[in-house]
């Protein structure tokens, strides 16, 4: 397809923040990279086993008259998709951001001992 005739698409994620994951026995620790956002800039949401950041970072306004002399800091939309181990706690998940860092904690459901089963001859 020409380039003339390809869609471009804006709405796409620009970039990706940095993301680590610590387990534990009793839950996971995500830590995602994200300074210059506020809280109300970032989304949560769990589908499907899969933990879904999204975010928008929004350059800030330039005085004026302004021109570029070196720009490295990404900005615009982002989304990071993380599978999770089958035994979290979807409905128990809290977040906190503080100093550019966005953590989730993700408890893990306790698991049980397989029950005994007794089978006599009759």
């Amino acid at each position: 397809m020409p380039v003339s005739e390809a869609v471009l698409s804006f709405d796409a994620p620009t970039w990706q923040p940095s993301v680590d994951i610590y387990e534990m026995a009793d839950a996971l620790l995500v830590q995602v990279e994200a300074p210059g956002l506020q809280l109300d800039d970032l989304n949560l949401s769990l589908d499907g086993g899969k933990l879904i950041v999204e975010g928008n970072r929004v350059r800030p306004p330039l005085p004026s008259p302004a021109r570029v002399a070196l720009v490295e800091m990404t900005y615009g939309k982002f989304r990071r998709v993380l599978p999770l181990p089958t035994d979290v706690d979807g409905d128990a998940i809290e977040a906190t951001y503080d100093a550019g860092v966005l953590q989730i904690h993700i408890p893990r459901v306790p698991r049980q001992a397989p029950k005994r089963l007794r089978i006599s001859a009759g």
